[in-house]
């Protein structure tokens, strides 16, 4: 007995073609519970539906997920004008978004990952695909931003996908395959992130079938998914202990070719971000000012301070600066410097570095990030 699984008009219109190709005497849409008793008695009885069956009947049917051929708009949604964006968030979770920020222009320091997205650029214009990148760090240290400044200095969609919802969908691994069937046979200019991977260790089903992608990604011998020169994929994650536990080849030489460990910014990395965020949020500053906050901040948490790199990551730097939005700090200095260092002191204290509860973490990821040989974003 087979469950047909469908949201598109075009499959209900089918349903004598189906019957045939399937050898079934009769296919009821939109069955009743009373309709699925009485079919459970024949095995030449199929259903479809816009849902899965519930859970009590599941053991006694073939789930068959019905594909839209490549296409991501249903026929209703076609008929309607949907955007094609609006589908791919509703059917995958995902995001598709077109980023302003650039390698160029927006992202400071993190040299050697600066190098190696030159030569993915170059690898584009070569028509030369570019193997999948895995990106390593605690919160808040640039690896999304990372791929958003990628895809916005190639001009391209960033797809970002939120794992956990392909973890609670029961047909996570057919949605799995049924985007990477989307990326090659839409062929959409694209960086792929996926998310905060560590939750896809929820589903070892979910985990299994990506890692089976991944390794017979764009080898034809093994039947893969092809993608083009065009397409980027980059996973990040805050841990890979579970990850690694859980799946002990998940490193594998070949899977992730190109690995990264983003770290908290050197001091002068971060003087450079706090530059580029007093000029975001029109803070009124000047270097020495800079140099004042850097080394308040970094005396205020000093316990939790390993030389030479900053406290704070790139997002605290952030919403330290969103703070003091559209303040002239510098007028404020000249004209009462007590005032100026209060200001400054209290703000710091309200914003309280991550470091200061999750050290001993971090030193387990940097080991993590070692042993598993990846390579830091910049350099001290």
């Amino acid at each position: 007995m087979i469950w047909f699984i469908s949201s598109d008009i075009k499959h209900y219109l089918e349903i004598e073609k189906l019957k045939k190709d399937y050898e079934l005497e009769q296919i009821i849409p939109l069955p009743s519970k009373i309709n699925i008793l009485e079919g459970l008695s024949s095995s030449k009885i199929g259903f479809i539906s816009n849902m899965p069956p519930k859970d009590k009947y599941r053991s006694l049917m073939v789930l068959k997920e019905l594909s839209l051929d490549g296409e991501i708009l249903t026929t209703q949604e076609k008929q309607y004008g949907v955007k094609e964006e609006e589908a791919l968030e509703k059917l995958f979770g995902l995001k598709v978004s077109k980023p302003t920020v650039t390698i160029e222009k927006d992202m400071i320091g993190q040299n050697q990952l600066r190098l190696f997205y030159k030569e993915v650029k170059d690898n584009i214009t070569l028509e030369t695909q570019t193997e999948p990148i895995f990106e390593l760090g605690v919160p808040g240290v640039g690896k999304s931003y990372s791929a958003s400044c990628l895809a916005g200095s190639l001009g391209y969609s960033l797809i970002q996908l939120n794992l956990t919802i392909f973890v609670e969908r029961g047909q996570g691994v057919n949605l799995l395959n049924q985007f990477f069937h989307y990326l090659t046979t839409k062929k959409p200019k694209c960086v792929v992130l996926f998310d905060e991977f560590e939750n896809m260790v929820e589903s070892k089903a979910i985990m299994g079938a990506l890692l089976s992608i991944l390794g017979s990604l764009n080898d034809k011998s093994q039947g893969g998914y092809i993608l083009t020169p065009h397409q980027i994929l980059i996973a990040t994650a805050n841990n890979i202990t579970d990850i690694v536990k859980a799946k002990p080849q998940f490193f594998r030489l070949g899977r992730w070719s190109h690995k990264f460990f983003f770290n908290y910014p050197i001091k002068e990395d971060a003087l450079s971000t706090m530059l580029y965020f007093s000029t975001k949020y029109s803070v009124m500053v000047d270097t020495e000012i800079i140099e004042d906050i850097y080394i308040l901040y970094m005396g205020e948490y000093v316990d939790n301070f390993v030389a030479p790199r900053s406290v704070y990551s790139q997002v605290e730097l952030k919403f330290l600066f969103k703070s003091f939005e559209c303040m002239n700090l510098k007028e404020l200095k000249n004209k009462n410097k007590q005032k100026y260092k209060e200001l400054l002191l209290q703000t710091i204290k309200n914003i309280i570095p991550s470091q200061v509860n999750t050290r001993q973490g971090i030193a387990k990821l940097l080991s993590d990030a070692r042993s598993n040989k990846f390579k830091e974003v910049d350099s001290v």
